[in-house]
């Protein structure tokens, strides 16, 4: 029996460790994720190693951008000539970014005459994007995360300031990296991912702590009529839930039964409702044990009698005995 109780305690141990380091591993990914997203693709140092391999001179015009101090701008370099214009300007703060992003917007539609064409807005994490052409000039404005990439080129030169641009990590289509939305992508994917495996790990657990088979949980239709087996005694209430307007109150109370079917309290199966990613696994993994619908053994409910007679009452019947046995015979 000792032997036993040990090995269950170390595969009871050994599952709350995979599971944690389940958990630590999401948490990674996401943060991973996160630190994709925020690199910055625009670097000085690639700027200036592309416009060097282009034959193109850079000068610091950070005075002539910034020469009150007021737009917050660490540094702004432009590689100029007659044929396009290319500025990399980086601030100190993303709040400074988006403000001079917006402006140098409102200046471009004030410049720009006669009909505009190839248009196009983004808004997207941490990346705005705007670029249209008028007047036989191309214009392209990017913001990514404190920096702001500016071009200004004659639209017979667009192939070769789109050569540029490949150059510095920007697709050519619109001008706009659409690979930069990868990293949001598995951002969402795995955020998503997580919590669907830890609550399939813990149904899993869960159906087979109350006797079922772990695979039942899994199964489209059968999983919801198994879970009703198992809260409510009969699986076939999992039909209530295609009543309209039935399907979150058959849930909750569901959820306040599956507690009570592992002997927990309504508080528990409250936080079944508002937490259940988190109360799921610890019904699964903890000590909880499976006692049955409503909280009595499944097989053992007691049909009791309504009414017991008093303990001094004689069954009925029975002969009432008045007179201590021998009293009429003395009497004869």
């Amino acid at each position: 029996m000792n032997i036993s109780r040990e090995k269950k305690t170390e595969q009871r141990s050994l599952k709350k460790r995979i599971f944690s380091v389940a958990v630590v591993l999401g948490a990674a990914l996401i943060l991973g994720a996160c630190g994709m997203l925020l690199d910055e693709p625009m670097e000085r140092t690639l700027f200036e190693e592309v416009m060097r391999e282009n034959n193109l001179a850079i000068i610091d015009a950070t005075e002539l951008w910034d020469d009150d101090g007021s737009h917050g701008i660490d540094i702004a370099l432009e590689a100029e000539e007659e044929r396009f214009s290319i500025i990399l300007v980086e601030y100190n703060s993303i709040e400074y970014a988006r403000a001079d992003f917006r402006s140098l917007r409102a200046g471009i539609d004030e410049v720009v005459e006669g009909a505009q064409f190839g248009t196009t807005t983004v808004d997207v994490g941490n990346r705005n994007l705007y670029s249209l052409t008028s007047g036989g000039i191309y214009y392209y404005l990017l913001r990514v995360d404190d920096s702001i990439l500016y071009i200004r080129a004659l639209t017979e030169h667009r192939d070769e300031v789109s050569e540029i641009m490949s150059q510095l990590g920007i697709e050519r289509g619109g001008g706009f990296d659409f690979a930069s939305l990868v990293p949001i992508i598995l951002i969402i994917f795995v955020i998503a991912m997580v919590p669907g495996l830890v609550v399939i790990i813990s149904l899993w657990k869960i159906f087979k702590k109350a006797g079922k088979r772990g695979w039942e949980s899994i199964v489209p239709f059968y999983d919801s009529y198994t879970m009703y087996d198992i809260t409510w005694g009969n699986g076939w209430y999992f039909l209530l839930e295609f009543v309209p307007g039935m399907g979150w109150i058959i849930w909750i109370l569901t959820c306040l039964k599956l507690a009570k079917s592992f002997g927990k309290d309504t508080g528990f199966g409250v936080g079944l409702i508002f937490l259940y990613v988190i109360f799921l696994p610890i019904l699964a993994f903890g000590d909880a044990k499976y006692i049955g619908p409503e909280g009595v053994p499944k097989g053992e409910e007691m049909d009791l009698p309504l009414h017991y007679p008093p303990m001094d009452q004689p069954p009925m019947n029975q002969p009432v005995m008045n007179q201590p046995i021998g009293e009429e015979s003395d009497n004869i």
